[in-house]
């Protein structure tokens, strides 16, 4: 599914009717129609259910909040289809006076059809908030309805709500009735999911033309409820076009994920070389080293410091090891014969992680800048040319990171994976703004200093340097365990062993990442570690191998 901005959402809306002459009110019709249809589906279902006897009744109350924006248009069409479908509408108009004059023509003839009607249409004036009896009105009536639908604000909206809208939101929410937003819970930042200041907790969402980001980010995404995505004529090349984000699915998933040959073996899958591991801080190259093998890596090689060589005897033999000389403190350092060392296990591999467990000290931090720039070391001219190394930064070794370093090299074949914190480093920002606008920050540092963002969290964010990115789904609470980082470096780490572009690999694995927790979910909701995320990958494979998804363009 394609995921538009704000902006973006306007200039699809521009050219619609620009270069295909379909005018706002066309797409408020097909608008209007969704939203009555989904509201009719509700009840049905509802009714089905038996779930409240009120649904069994054949003329059921709906109260439309309206605005002066094109969603309140979209409610008022809704409006007129309830009423000729059968259903008793009731709208409540929350349009300040001045504005009330100067209502977008379609929104005003919409209005002026619900006059003839016979529709009843309430007004929560600008002093709403102190006029005790229009309050008590909006309210008996939302006491009275069966379901109310939401077309106060869209995603145009900036800033803190205010009232009335503000009101009528906090008492639509008190109401204890099914809530069905257009395209958006009013009170949400479309772009960010940001609450701004209070919003609707909707029962169900009816996104329109494409899903927006605040379907997937939080905290928008705990107020939108069940989600459906109606594409009202927009044309498909508008949308494809214009719209440069994406959802995650198991199909796009199960696209990603390079195929196998009957006839493979362990050198076709690629050999990934894993760098880190400081005192304290060793099992972190093991989970990245199972993370990788478990998305199927043919070969996987592990690097870390003396001091922790005790620690990791007993590591899996499916794991080669190479230790490497380290400084009094523990941590890898750049010497001479640690680089050449170094240089020949680059020559053997097809893909570098680096920096789980590495750790923080100066020694570290000049030992990640002199591996990142042997990386793309040029080669003898009598060897044949080969592409530059692709390359995963992860955990300590993107505080060693600058956008110098990552510019001197080649575009997109670098994968910074971030949590919230490590991505406030780099941006030198603090986590709450990193927080408030996700994809933001990740289209930043992916354009600016030319490699693949994975910000991770809740709604991971995939972000290519071309502006381009993927917000993912899957995933739950459960995963937020130490060592679940580290685990999902080397799942992405193992896909592009296997051949997987860095785009590819990062979209792809970090879906099957949040994949394998939420089926490790569906037998416990928390307590479960790294290593079984990890150990849950080969199921998660084999589940997105089969998916479809007919919504995808």
């Amino acid at each position: 599914m394609r995921l538009s901005m704000a902006h973006e959402m306007q200039e699809i809306d521009r050219l619609a009717e620009a270069d295909f002459n379909l005018p706002v009110r066309m797409l408020m019709e097909n608008a209007g129609a969704a939203v009555a249809e989904a509201v009719q589906v509700f009840c049905h279902t509802q009714r089905a259910r038996g779930s409240r006897s009120r649904y069994a009744q054949s003329l059921m109350r709906i109260c439309l909040l309206v605005g002066a924006g094109n969603n309140g248009g979209d409610a008022l069409v809704a409006a007129r289809h309830l009423q000729s479908d059968g259903f008793k509408p009731v709208v409540v108009l929350c349009v300040s006076s001045e504005r009330l004059a100067a209502l977008k023509s379609a929104c005003a003839e919409n209005l002026t059809v619900l006059h003839k009607m016979s529709i009843p249409v309430l007004f929560a004036s600008d002093g709403f908030a102190d006029t005790a009896a229009e309050k008590a009105q909006i309210q008996h009536e939302l006491a009275l309805c069966d379901v109310i639908v939401d077309g106060l604000l869209g995603t145009g909206v900036k800033g803190k709500v205010r009232d009335p809208m503000a009101s009528v939101i906090r008492m639509a929410n008190s109401a204890g009735k099914p809530i069905i937003a257009i395209d958006l819970p009013s009170g949400i930042d479309s772009d960010t999911g940001q609450v701004l200041g209070v919003c609707i907790k909707a029962t169900a969402t009816v996104a329109l033309g494409t899903c927006k980001p605040c379907h997937f980010l939080h905290p928008g995404a705990e107020f939108r409820g069940q989600l459906s995505v109606h594409t009202i004529g927009i044309p498909r090349q508008l949308i494809t076009a214009h719209a440069f984000g994406k959802v995650l699915s198991g199909a796009v998933a199960g696209a990603f994920v390079p195929q196998r040959k009957p006839d493979a073996h362990k050198g076709d899958h690629g050999h990934l070389l894993v760098v880190g591991g400081s005192p304290g801080l060793s099992g972190a190259i093991l989970l990245c080293a199972r993370g990788a093998l478990r998305a199927g890596a043919g070969l996987v090689t592990a690097v870390y410091p003396q001091s922790v060589a005790s620690e990791l005897a007993a590591r899996p033999p499916e794991v080669m090891a190479k230790t490497l000389a380290c400084d009094a403190q523990g941590f890898l350092v750049p010497t001479a014969a640690n680089l050449a060392a170094a240089a020949m296990l680059l020559e053997r591999c097809q893909v570098l992680v680096l920096g789980p467990g590495i750790g923080r000290s100066d020694a570290a931090a000049n030992f990640v800048h002199a591996i990142i720039e042997q990386t793309e070391a040029e080669r003898s001219p009598e060897l044949p040319p080969e592409p530059p190394l692709p390359l995963v930064v992860d955990a300590d070794a993107l505080y060693a990171l600058n956008g110098a370093l990552c510019k001197n090299h080649q575009p997109a074949r670098m994968i910074l994976t971030p949590h919230p914190g490590e991505m406030a480093a780099l941006c030198g920002v603090s986590v709450g703004e990193i927080q408030s606008d996700r994809i933001g920050w990740a289209r930043r540092i992916s354009g600016e200093w030319g490699v693949i963002t994975v910000l991770k969290g809740a709604g991971t964010v995939v972000a290519c340097p071309d502006g381009r990115y993927y917000l993912n789904p899957s995933g739950n609470s459960g995963m937020a365990v130490g060592g679940s980082g580290d685990v999902l470096a080397g799942v992405i780490g193992g896909l592009l062993a296997q051949g997987a572009g860095a785009e590819e690999a990062a979209a792809a694995g970090v879906y099957l990442h949040g994949l394998a927790g939420d089926l490790l979910a569906q037998e416990r909701p928390r307590g479960f570690m790294a290593g079984e995320i990890a150990d849950t990958i080969p199921t998660a494979l084999r589940k997105v191998a089969t998916e479809e998804d007919g919504t995808e363009f």
